[in-house]
């Protein structure tokens, strides 16, 4: 039993008032002195039984009263004891790979309740679609688990760092989360393009459940790739692997830097930091430097780059731009359509700053590139960072419930019962 406002309970310094009343009908009567008592009536026992009887009923009613309208502005709280079944969430990675479905089907023999680790937890059945791959977002998924209205959840999941995204999330749900064991040591080509020498090149991620490591290596290099010709075109993959990779063909970038004399410096970081990412993503780049006063919308080339502390006339042609902003940390900010330079650039920012990196996604989609990684990063999140805020389930509203509306139920009726044997009594 617990109390929303305990400090309403003084007021069972109340339950006085039902008493002094009740012990002020008692008062002895006056006494008036008359000559003869020989003409009235006698009066019969039994009834001042009663009249004794209907006294100490209407004390109760009143005392109870008080103590029912104490407890409904305390908020007195009821606690459940209802049995909540436990249920099991499997994430969807782990039923796609089907190594762990004779354990799922020996669960559900026993009767336990399995759903997918996924949006709205829908019940794993017979007819559960294994394609259905959605990609997981653990934090929110755990942020949604008491929705479920369990004393306990068990969690059987690959437990991969990349699927933990956001804040950690607060349950009062008790979570036991299991992580099941990756293949070790597995290799992953996730793209391939073709040199200007003519050389595959291909981006190869070693992944194990401690490190993901990435590196470039041409295909004459690789033990165990494997190539094929395609409607796609040539394509290659590792013989462990399933997916087939299309090699891409070497692609021409051309860019334009419109510059003033002041930024001639700033023009050749830029040029030597985009002709480092095209070597990276294995394309072909051109590069030409012109003066900004001399700026012609007829020479605009694929990327375009404005150097100058005076704005075009048109922002819109222009895929970089150098426009101050000292709150930036970044020498790059990025934004839905454009990216700014946001400060003068030097020999060490440059480095510091890790300028190619930031032109990177100018030049290349990086987000494809960063999703085909992440689809093979194996690395586990340790259980320590895994583990949700546990929220006290002293405090949880779905622990207790409220007596509130039982009690103003009673309190009516109290009343009333009261008044009726009041009136009875002339009281």
């Amino acid at each position: 039993m617990s109390f929303a406002n305990p400090a309403y309970l003084w007021a069972f310094t109340g339950l006085i008032i039902p008493f002094a009343i009740h012990l002020w009908s008692r008062r002895e009567g006056k006494i008036i002195k008359v000559g003869s008592i020989k003409y009235f009536p006698r009066s019969e026992s039994q009834k001042s039984r009663s009249i004794r009887l209907n006294e100490v009923i209407l004390l109760l009613l009143r005392s109870v009263w008080v103590c029912l309208l104490v407890f409904a502005l305390a908020g007195l709280k009821i606690p459940t004891n209802e049995v909540k079944k436990p249920a099991i969430l499997v994430d969807s990675e782990v039923l796609q790979s089907g190594d762990y479905l004779e354990l799922i089907d020996s669960l559900r023999l026993i009767g336990t309740e399995i759903r997918r680790f996924s949006s709205h937890f829908p019940v794993v059945d017979d007819t559960y679609d294994s394609s259905m791959t959605a990609k997981a977002d653990y934090w929110d998924l755990i942020a949604a688990i008491d929705q479920l209205g369990r004393d306990s959840i068990t969690v059987y999941s690959k437990s991969r760092i990349v699927d933990f995204r956001g804040d950690r999330s607060g349950l009062t749900t008790v979570v036991n989360w299991i992580t099941l064991p990756n293949k070790q040591g597995q290799e992953h080509i996730v793209d391939a393009f073709e040199t200007s020498s003519g050389l595959i090149k291909c981006l190869l991620v070693s992944a194990t459940e401690e490190l993901t490591r990435t590196e470039f290596q041409y295909l004459k290099d690789i033990d165990g790739a494997t190539t094929r010709k395609s409607t796609a075109g040539e394509q290659v993959k590792l013989v462990n692997q399933n997916t087939w990779i299309t090699i891409r063909k070497p692609e021409n970038t051309n860019v334009s830097i419109w510059y003033d004399t002041e930024f001639r410096f700033d023009a050749h970081y830029i040029d030597a930091a985009m002709k480092a990412c095209a070597e990276y993503i294995g394309t072909d780049i051109e590069i030409i430097h012109k003066p900004a006063v001399e700026f012609d919308s007829t020479e605009l080339r694929g990327i375009n780059v404005w150097l100058s502390e005076t704005s075009p006339q048109d922002k819109n042609l222009f895929s970089l731009l150098y426009q101050p902003d000292e709150f930036t940390q970044g020498l790059i900010r990025p934004t839905s359509s454009q990216y700014y330079l946001t400060r003068r650039l030097n020999r060490n920012n440059v480095f510091d700053a890790d300028l190619a990196a930031s032109l990177l996604p100018i030049l290349y989609d990086v987000s494809t590139l960063s999703d085909k990684i992440d689809n093979v990063d194996l690395r586990v999140l340790s259980t320590s960072q895994r583990k949700p805020i546990s929220i006290s389930k002293t405090s949880a509203k779905n622990e207790r419930s409220s007596a509130a509306p039982l009690l103003w139920i009673l309190i009516v009726l109290v009343l009333l019962g009261e008044r009726i044997v009041s009136h009875w009594r002339k009281q």
